[in-house]
């Protein structure tokens, strides 16, 4: 009830009138909510942003910038005052349309087509976003890779001092995962890499931090981005680099055709060019997985958080399916 209150205090900001709400979602950790409203002009989506006000607003633009170059976003509102959001209770709320819909599958290549296809329209329509204050800041891949060869040497050092099982696995992988980060900095430093990171800002790109199917909604008129939060200025192939990851780690393995798939229908939206091909490439070899699987369990001797086993086996495991699936597509 007091969530359901909430929404009704911050739907008194726009001209319409609730009929039912109803709540939909609520991640308390990230503090976003998502209420289904039944209104006297048909049903809405009121979603409470994620904080701070600062963020909140930015995906506030996001979703702006993005209506405005026709891309298929939910409309917002617009409150009595005319403004694309509301403020109550401290909270910074959207009111847009109701989409009736499902999330792509993971399991379903023709819907991993489209969440690729709808992930390069998000960055076509996106690119040339005039970012609040000039802040762009950029990529930085060189120094994500060179901390992920350093936490795995570290990572090494601290599961040699323990007997666990995760452990020892850790401390016979981790090296080797090293090398792999090193490798692919020494690539990415003699690739296309530079010259890209050089001209992002001045495209403007605008990147979806943490992409995934829960930002789509895939209705009878075809797919909707819903979810414009954790937005930076980036090379576009990062958010392509991440839906793969997280597309091979929910299968467990990597395989070629599916990656295949992916940066194809990719490629029919928003085509790469061969600099980006080859700077996806790198980063796709970069043990990204394996580094986010062990990060925090073994960064001293009394871990912030204990991983299964199980997980790092799989993990290493995931690794080593890499290769083969990169090699059968000329990437290796």
């Amino acid at each position: 009830m007091e969530q359901t209150g909430e929404a009704y205090a911050a739907l008194e900001e726009y001209p319409v009138q609730a009929l039912a709400v109803y709540a939909a979602e609520r991640d308390p950790v990230a503090g976003g909510a998502v209420w289904r409203v039944d209104t006297d002009r048909g049903p809405k989506c009121l979603r409470r942003l994620r904080p701070p006000a600062i963020v909140a607003k930015l995906a506030v633009a996001v979703h702006r910038h993005l209506e405005g170059k026709g891309a298929r976003v939910p409309q917002l509102a617009l409150t009595g005052t005319g403004d694309p959001y509301a403020t109550s209770g401290g909270g910074t709320y959207v009111l847009m349309e109701w989409l009736a819909g499902s999330e792509p599958g993971l399991f379903r290549p023709a819907e991993l087509a489209v969440l690729a296809r709808v992930l390069a329209s998000f960055h076509r329509a996106g690119e040339g976003f005039p970012w609040p204050g000039g802040e762009l800041g950029g990529p930085e891949w060189p120094q994500a890779y060179a901390r992920i060869a350093r936490e795995c040497d570290e990572a090494a050092w601290f599961a040699g001092a323990r007997s666990d099982a995760a452990s020892r696995l850790v401390a016979a992988s981790a090296p080797a995962q090293a090398g792999r980060a090193r490798e692919a900095l020494r690539r990415l430093l003699a690739s296309p890499y530079p010259l890209l990171a050089a001209g992002a800002p001045a495209r403007g790109y605008l990147c979806r931090d943490g992409f995934s199917e829960h930002d789509i909604r895939l209705c009878a008129s075809g797919p909707f981005l819903v979810r414009f939060t954790k937005s930076s200025c980036d090379l576009p192939v990062r958010d392509l680099r991440r839906l793969v990851n997280r597309v091979m780690k929910a299968h467990g393995r990597w395989d070629a055709g599916l990656l295949s798939t992916i940066v194809a229908a990719y490629g029919e939206e928003r085509p790469l060019s061969p600099a980006e091909l080859e700077v996806l490439a790198i980063d796709l070899a970069c043990p990204h997985l394996y580094h986010s699987c062990i990060r925090k369990a073994f960064r001293g001797l009394r871990p912030v958080e204990r991983v299964p086993a199980d997980e790092v086996r799989r993990r290493v495991a995931l690794e080593a399916s890499k290769d083969a699936a990169l090699a059968a597509l000329g990437w290796a």
